[in-house]
């Protein structure tokens, strides 16, 4: 829980630095990454699935007060401990700055090679996928899931094409 409530913090931080900041009177269009697809469209129920290794249920979200673009699926168990879950967090934010504001509040971060542009994973707060202007944060645990980053890289290899 506490590692859900920092990363809603880090997405937080990290959209608010990627507000618009352009003068008025710029007729610039909107950037493409704007339009392209959404969590739901990078992380399947199919993807969460194989992911967790048992069947999944989309989980309701809203994406709270800053109206993050994040898609969840879950599964819960006899006690709170047997249950899982997965998520992709999609931001309008270069991974540079992304990266910037997790290692600003003290988090390591390990670079991972051959995932989208960059990608770095820490034990904290997931996998950042970074894929031009957009990166994606891969979160998942399990009950009984002592190390989630080798699922969580194959979890973003599956998927990082439709970021």
């Amino acid at each position: 829980m506490t590692r859900l409530i920092g990363l809603v913090g880090l997405a937080l931080v990290a959209s608010s630095c990627s507000q618009d900041t352009a003068a008025p009177g710029n007729t610039s269009q909107p950037s493409t990454a704007n339009a392209a697809s959404t969590a739901c469209d990078v992380l399947t129920a199919a993807d969460a699935t194989a992911a967790l290794g048992r069947e999944v249920k989309r989980l309701p979200n809203d994406g709270g007060p800053a109206g993050l673009d994040i898609c969840q699926y879950g599964y819960s168990g006899a006690r709170l401990a047997d249950g899982g879950q997965v998520s992709v967090t999609v931001q309008p934010v270069d991974i540079a700055t992304a990266i910037a504001s997790a290692k600003a509040q003290g988090y390591e971060l390990e670079p991972i090679a051959g995932l989208g542009d960059e990608a770095y994973y820490s034990r904290e707060f997931g996998l950042y996928v970074g894929k031009g202007e957009r990166t994606a944060i891969y979160l998942l645990g399990a009950g009984g899931l002592k190390d989630a980053k080798e699922r969580s890289l194959a979890l973003a290899r599956a998927t990082e094409g439709r970021l």
